[in-house]
């Protein structure tokens, strides 16, 4: 089994290969192809939550869940575990934390590239976590 650390997916994963991805999976799942339930929660009683995302592309021949949790005391944590579909079998264990924040960032930068005008050059952005840094990298992209 496979275990990647948020270092070891920064040397590798780029915003560009995010995007192009991005695009084949949004239309495999506009076209039915990705089987993706809604989200399960559940609240910590003492502040919080754990969330469960489950998803299926069979094409691929990959399933798996991305999971979160955020607590008051130190936010929210991103994992992934991958799972063969023919097996069932545990293929990876990743740290999401950078995962999310790329795949985040390159789906707002495809939307503006798809609905908004093609001759823009400025940008404003609101905010300054690390989100905000990978929204300017991928709508650099």
């Amino acid at each position: 089994m496979l275990i990647l650390r948020d270092s070891e997916l920064k040397q590798v994963l780029s915003v560009e290969a995010t995007i192009d991805a991005l695009k084949t999976m949004l239309g495999d799942q506009a076209a039915g192809g990705i089987s993706m339930p809604e989200r399960i929660t559940a609240d910590i009683t003492t502040g919080g939550f754990l969330r469960v995302m489950p998803s299926i592309h069979e094409r691929s021949g990959y399933m798996g869940f991305k999971f979160m949790d955020v607590v008051p005391t130190h936010g929210a944590r991103y994992a992934i575990a991958l799972l063969v579909v023919a097996a069932g079998a545990l293929e990876a264990l990743v740290d999401a934390d950078y995962i999310t924040m790329v795949r985040t960032s390159a789906t707002a930068a495809l939307a503006t590239d798809f609905l908004g005008p093609a001759d823009v050059e400025e940008m404003g952005l609101i905010g300054s976590s690390s989100q905000a840094e990978g929204l300017i990298l991928a709508l650099a992209a």
